[in-house]
């Protein structure tokens, strides 16, 4: 029976420990900080005496911040955002570099951005240490991670030798080009060769990318129809404005209601008991999943602030000179302007490049027919001036392309 009696003792004062931690650390949450191990990019902070306190980690911090805001870019895959990282010098504690595992854990959690989330008692506070990233940066980035946004890689591996390796395709047989180095007498010679059985192209380097960049000059494009596209999409960018701020507005609205409801919820759970946890718990969960991708949302439909007027500039000069852009890019940038331009590739047969299939925007500006013109002159579009009925035709077409 003494067993018994001191036994029960020491198991209710174990659950007295217990309870009176759990409060601690839900109270320590509620006040905005956080009770256990800081994450990667944290420390303790000692100057404020109390011991939830995060305060940034000067070394792996900046680096963090630059991985998310690397990867949110899309431009790059999480591996390759992870090689990046780890070369600038990102390391565990115990000085091991990051695991695929631990990265991607590292890429969803929203203490980063400025929030306390707790899974066990599904509960999310404002935390009072300083965020890595931005609310917008942290949206996107998981966007990218659950697959709701598509990475913008480049077409193909890069390769500083043969920026045209996997755009041209034999015409023959359809086969894409590779690019290698052949050895003659007294040095090396750089070709792009068509692998397959018929070996319908064998052309040096030099020459195929000559006559490459011919071809961009006869995309050129007449200066009015520059001057329309400026006109149109500066339209087209107005009213995306006004309905985007009108869509923002109705999903502020939506989350401040879902967030009232959560505190509600809350309320009732935590001061009325008047629900069981499991009920709490599930909706709680349902809660904070509309919130969350109510938010999601608006940062997708937030537009940034661009400079649009700068960013047609270049787009002009893309359109009337795009053999110069080419020629003035880096190995990556020609690339994913070569997949801009031509999406669906470029043939190439007895030297001569075939009518290729470029993008909406090339197949609207007009197209010469005069040998002597090396413009390009777009059939159906006379006379070379637009009139109203092409102004409104060639509207409609940047519309949709917009």
């Amino acid at each position: 029976l003494t067993e018994t009696i001191l036994s029960g003792l020491a198991q209710y004062d174990n659950d007295e420990r217990a309870e009176r931690t759990r409060a601690g650390m839900m109270a320590a949450m509620e006040a905005g900080r956080w009770p256990f191990r800081p994450p990667l990019g944290y420390l303790r902070d000692p100057t404020t005496g109390v011991r939830s306190s995060m305060a940034l980690d000067s070394e792996r911090a900046p680096l963090i911040r630059k991985a998310f805001e690397t990867y949110a870019t899309g431009r790059y895959t999480k591996l390759d955002v992870l090689g990046l990282v780890t070369g600038w010098g990102l390391r565990m504690p115990n000085g091991k570099p990051l695991s695929k595992q631990t990265f991607d854990k590292l890429l969803k959690n929203e203490i980063y951005a400025g929030w306390i989330v707790s899974k066990k008692w599904a509960a999310r506070w404002k935390g009072n240490h300083t965020p890595l990233v931005s609310e917008q940066t942290f949206a996107q980035v998981q966007a990218l991670v659950s697959g709701r946004r598509n990475a913008l890689n480049p077409h193909v591996r890069n390769n500083p030798d043969f920026a045209l390796r996997g755009l041209v395709r034999c015409a023959k047989c359809g086969t894409l080009l590779t690019g290698s180095w052949s050895t003659g007498r007294s040095k090396k010679y750089a070709y792009y060769r068509c692998q397959n059985h018929c070996k319908g192209v064998s052309i040096r380097k030099g020459e195929l990318e000559r006559l490459f960049v011919q071809y961009l000059e006869r995309m050129k494009a007449r200066q009015e129809y520059a001057s329309l596209f400026r006109a149109v999409v500066l339209d087209v960018w107005e009213k995306k404005k006004k309905s985007a701020k009108d869509q923002v507005n109705d999903l502020g609205r939506r989350i401040e209601k879902l967030e009232a409801r959560r505190n509600r919820l809350e309320e009732v759970f935590l001061y009325k008991r008047s629900i069981d946890e499991d009920t709490y718990r599930r909706q709680h969960d349902r809660i904070q999943q509309d919130i969350l991708l109510a938010k999601m949302e608006c940062h997708d439909t937030k537009l940034e602030e661009l400079d649009v007027q700068g960013l047609l500039d270049y787009a002009e000069h893309i359109l009337l000179a795009p053999e110069r852009q080419w020629l003035d890019c880096s190995l990556d940038q020609r690339q994913r302007l070569q997949k801009v331009l031509f999406p669906g590739g470029i043939s190439l047969a007895d030297g001569e490049f075939g009518t290729a299939e470029t993008c909406l925007l090339f197949r609207l500006l007009p197209q010469s027919e005069d040998k002597d013109d090396d413009l390009v002159r777009l059939k159906g579009l006379e006379p070379p001036t637009p009139g109203s009925e092409d102004r409104c035709s060639i509207q409609l077409s940047y519309r949709r392309i917009l």
